[in-house]
């Protein structure tokens, strides 16, 4: 079945909300080596935003663009060479299957030029870059809908290097639709190197193939650890060669027998009854991948491979996010001082996550600590945060 993968460089936004920027580095470095700094992407970006400064979303939050998807464009379009044939333009439809049809129908009829796509992923909230697809037989044209769609290799400024993740799994919980008042609501956005760009398709297309069926009672970590490794080898992961280097001699924690160390189980929040296990391979006592296994249905859902620069250490034991808290002096949200004690301290053995300005990929999520009425949240590289911001867009 094809799979096609393009050369793309890796940027990170860094601490920054420069999603936007960072992935605009990614496609110029893809296409012709050239980089900018994101502080200056960022400024060029914001001068050609136009359109909206932000938007009123369903449940009455403003949300205000980092990254507006017209100045995003438009920065992308003008710092790239004359001999691109297409300009970057902004593709709104009406569903994430039509969506992600023109962002790889985009990707193949420029893969000689090395165009890699940026879409924008849990509603509003964030940028990244798509780099790939695996599926049944190459696109004819942006509206063909006969291929099935398997799954999608990208890129995400906010520390993941290389990523994959299943089709069903991309529409349904990563790829979003614009809320409320924006321009763009209700639709579904890219920016592609694509013409045509704003009539839905006309055909059905083929969906993708069906999530299996949620069980009552979440799996076990062992029955994630084998999922993971079976995924890596189902959708041919191993026969990628930065793949390959990520998964060759590492094993999944807990696969010398502990699998209660093994995993990692996280409820996503902004979701209805959504768990996956977050299950760490490990080579040398180092972390060089992660897979995302569905706590429902038992199947594999993604793996990430960390930027080298990004914090990949993982806490696998809630007793070590809660020393990271105790006896420490945190500035609260409202101002107060609080240093919490360790007898008043409880930490959540599930973790947490939710797209936020402190995480924008799940393979970062949270443990939670509860002292009295305040809650802290320990990411799992060791980072604390009193407060997580998920009121942002393009970040």
């Amino acid at each position: 079945m094809p799979r096609r993968l393009l050369t793309v460089p890796y940027y990170s936004q860094g601490p920054d909300p420069y999603c936007g920027p960072a992935s605009a580095d990614m496609v110029l470095a893809a296409i012709d080596g050239t980089v900018e700094s994101l502080d200056r992407l960022y400024s060029r970006i914001k001068n050609a935003s136009h359109v909206e400064e932000g938007m009123t979303c369903d449940d009455g939050t403003f949300k205000k663009w980092s990254s507006a998807p017209d100045g995003l464009a438009a920065a992308i379009t003008d710092l790239s060479p004359s001999a691109l044939e297409r300009p970057f333009r902004i593709c709104s439809l009406d569903s994430d299957q039509a969506l992600t049809r023109r962002v790889i129908w985009s990707i193949y009829r420029d893969h000689a030029q090395n165009i890699p796509q940026v879409v924008l992923v849990y509603g509003v909230q964030h940028w990244l870059v798509v780099e790939g697809y695996d599926t049944s037989d190459d696109p004819k044209g942006a509206d063909d809908g006969s291929y099935t769609i398997n799954a999608i290799f990208f890129k995400d400024p906010d520390g993941e290097e290389h990523g994959h993740v299943i089709c069903s799994v991309w529409g349904r919980k990563w790829v979003g639709r614009v809320c409320g008042t924006s321009h763009w609501a209700p639709y579904s956005l890219a920016l592609c190197s694509s013409d045509g760009i704003e009539q839905p398709p006309p055909q059905s297309p083929r969906p993708c193939p069906p999530p299996r069926h949620r069980n009552s009672a979440l799996v076990e970590a062992q029955v994630a650890i084998d999922a993971a490794v079976l995924g890596l080898k189902e959708h041919g992961l191993t026969e990628i060669p930065v793949w390959n280097r990520a998964i060759d001699g590492a094993f999944p924690r807990g696969g010398d027998g502990d699998a209660s160390a093994g995993t990692l189980l996280v409820q996503r929040l902004d979701m209805r009854d959504e768990f996956y296990h977050l299950v760490p391979f490990v080579r040398e006592a180092r972390v060089t991948l992660r897979v995302i296994v569905d706590a429902m249905t038992g199947e594999y859902n993604a793996g990430a491979i960390a930027a080298a620069d990004a914090p990949v250490a993982m806490l696998n034991r809630p007793e070590a996010a809660l020393d990271l808290c105790v006896d420490r002096t945190l500035t609260l949200p409202d101002g107060d001082v609080l240093v919490p004690r360790r007898e008043a301290a409880t930490v959540h053995k599930l973790l947490i996550w939710q797209p936020c300005l402190e995480s924008m990929t799940p393979f970062r999520p949270f443990y939670v600590v509860t002292v009295g009425q305040t809650r802290l949240y320990v990411r799992i590289d060791g980072q604390v945060f009193t407060e997580l911001h998920t009121n942002v867009a393009g970040r």
